[in-house]
């Protein structure tokens, strides 16, 4: 594996051509503006007001937190690829955190990432990858990509000096990914070993500015206030005023041909400075800025049914509901767990079905259309109710042996059921809305 420091690809840089670049890092001055959230399902950014619980973004846990500010920002590979990594810890984690993880698999949901620019507007291409190696090329056989997230239209310079931002990516929609942690499928389970327990995160500016990168972050060592690895996350609290991400390892992959050394791994060049923060003239230990979010549906299971009435009308963040189904299509295994996601924040819900499909807008007042038709079932006992809290997602695992319907019946082989969820909102008064549909073919 290549691995070429910052000094000396810097001193190979001195025979090397004038036109060759050499890895470097630039100071900014100030705290990176709030950019708000881009939405990818729409390609629209909100207002740094409306980010936040009760706003648009999308909620969850926070599983990754790298947001240690350096007061340096990446000029290396600009315009190509730049992969960095971490771990997402799972349940099999022992790394002796305040609370723990208790899942492992996270559906990401969310994600914040800072960067500096001296173009007008701003896009970045975003990749993401399963069981990555650190500092090893993502293209090789030991990784799987697994998400590419698209973005145009992100704040930029207001007078083509360099302006720095933070920027939330809400997924809601269609852009949720969902990947395993501490290793992900090549590597499963827990093994102390950043090469085995990593995923990758990659970057790619398309708008072609003179100096963009994203903002190193993360010093677990030198930065006050930061104690350790991992704080920040749902398993382990409480978070510092600056936060190191899980695994960080002070190197980074990029596919730059234009480098001293070429397309390979290379050193942040971390400084040692026990006595406190970097002088200006030091480049600090790093990764890149990056904080993840993730839902609370269980993306392990295999995904189930065919969406119809598709999309819904939306509520009162802006999106529509969407019900997903996780399982088994067999009807004697008895095994389906019905999830609304992107729902309204701190709002009841449960989920209805029948075996005909209908399409009926604004029943009862409702601000939705009703997609079930013929004799319809509630699952409104007093468990299978949900409440969406701060994440925007409800669950009920269904008894298919007893379907609500009148009569009740179970659910044969070769028959098709019909799913929706219905769930309160405030737009602005007190009102429902409905998910679109979602038909299921038991086998």
């Amino acid at each position: 594996m290549l691995r070429s420091t910052i000094w000396l690809t810097l001193a190979s840089a001195l025979t090397a051509s004038a036109v060759a670049q050499t890895p470097t890092f630039q100071p900014y001055s100030g705290t990176p503006q709030n950019a708000g959230v881009y939405r990818v399902a729409t390609g629209t950014l909100l207002q740094a007001s409306a980010q936040g619980p009760g706003g648009y973004l999308g909620g969850g846990d926070v599983v990754y937190a790298n947001d240690a500010f350096s007061g340096h920002f990446n000029t290396t590979g600009m315009g190509f690829l730049n992969v960095d990594s971490g771990v997402l810890a799972t349940d099999a984690n022992a790394g002796g955190f305040s609370v723990g993880a208790n899942r492992e698999f996270y559906e990401i949901k969310s994600f914040d990432f800072s960067y500096c620019t001296d173009a007008p507007s701003e896009a970045f291409t975003f990749t993401f990858y399963d069981s990555f190696v650190p500092c090893t090329d993502p293209a090789g056989p030991t990784t799987t990509l697994i998400a590419t997230i698209p973005t145009s239209g992100l704040p930029g310079s207001s007078n083509g000096s360099v302006q720095c931002f933070t920027v939330t990516i809400d997924l809601s929609g269609g852009s949720e990914f969902c990947i395993q942690g501490d290793g992900g499928s090549l590597n499963p389970g827990w093994d102390d070993d950043v090469a085995l327990d990593s995923f990758g995160w990659g970057y790619q500016s398309t708008s072609g500015a003179t100096t963009v990168g994203a903002i190193m972050a993360g010093d677990p060592s030198h930065t006050p206030g930061v104690m350790n690895r991992g704080s920040g996350t749902y398993y382990h609290l409480p978070a510092e005023t600056r936060n190191t991400g899980l695994g960080t390892d002070d190197q980074w992959w990029t596919d730059d041909p234009t480098l001293v050394g070429g397309p390979g791994c290379y050193d942040f060049g971390g400084y040692s400075n026990p006595s406190g923060p970097a002088t200006p003239q030091d480049v600090p230990y790093a990764s890149f800025y990056l904080v993840l979010r993730a839902g609370l549906v269980d993306c392990s299971s295999p995904q189930i049914g065919t969406a119809y009435c598709d999309p819904a009308i939306p509520h009162s963040r802006g999106i529509p509901t969407t019900i997903l189904a996780f399982g088994s299509d067999q009807a004697s295994a008895n095994d389906v767990t019905l999830v609304a996601v992107d729902m309204p924040f701190n709002q009841f819900g449960f989920f209805i079905c029948s075996r005909t499909p209908g399409f009926f807008p604004n029943p009862g007042m409702s601000q939705g259309i009703f997609c079930l038709g013929g004799d319809t079932g509630r699952f409104n006992q007093p468990a299978l109710v949900g409440f969406s809290g701060t994440d925007g997602t409800i669950s009920a695992t269904i008894d298919m042996t007893v379907m609500p319907t009148n009569p009740v019946q179970a659910v044969m082989p070769g028959q098709s059921w019909y799913f929706q969820c219905w769930h309160r909102d405030q737009n602005p008064t007190t009102t429902s809305n409905f998910s679109n549909g979602l038909e299921v073919v038991f086998l």
